[in-house]
């Protein structure tokens, strides 16, 4: 029984409702057989058609609401292109002050730089210089 259950609840409606018409006297099932036919003939197809032209209409709306986005999208781009492209150049300038800034910069550190070890090289000589000459004079003079 509880196996039966089971694959009762994995069954979906349409595999109940086919077991259900098999279960069906023949003669309901005639019935029940002819009476969607006709339906199919007769609602079915106003239902169909009605799909249908519901279908292509809104199809149709949405053709015409894409169209009227892209005109607009366009427009307001044309718009604004002016502002972009003055943006856009502000931009382009902005970078190339700053790379000057940073190239300036860089000279000037390496200029600073140059000039100490320049001026720290010359007093390093003249500092060796007359530290030494003192020493040499007293060693040269000899007495007799």
């Amino acid at each position: 029984m509880n196996s039966q259950n089971e694959t009762e609840i994995r069954h979906g409606a349409w595999q109940r409702f086919l077991k259900w018409m098999r279960i069906v006297p023949r003669r309901r099932y005639r019935l029940l057989r002819s009476s969607l036919r006709r339906w199919n003939k007769t609602k079915g197809e106003e239902w169909r058609d009605k799909t249908r032209q519901t279908s292509s209409e809104v199809a149709e709306r949405a053709r015409e609401e894409v169209a009227e986005f892209r005109t607009d999208t366009r427009q307001r781009y044309e718009q604004a292109r002016p502002q972009i492209e003055q943006m856009a150049q502000d931009g382009r300038e902005r970078a190339v002050k700053v790379r000057t800034f940073g190239l300036r910069w860089l000279r000037f550190t390496a200029s600073v730089l140059a000039s100490i070890a320049l001026f720290a090289s010359i007093g390093a000589i003249i500092f060796f210089l007359s530290r030494d000459t003192d020493s040499t004079n007293a060693d040269l003079t000899c007495e007799l």
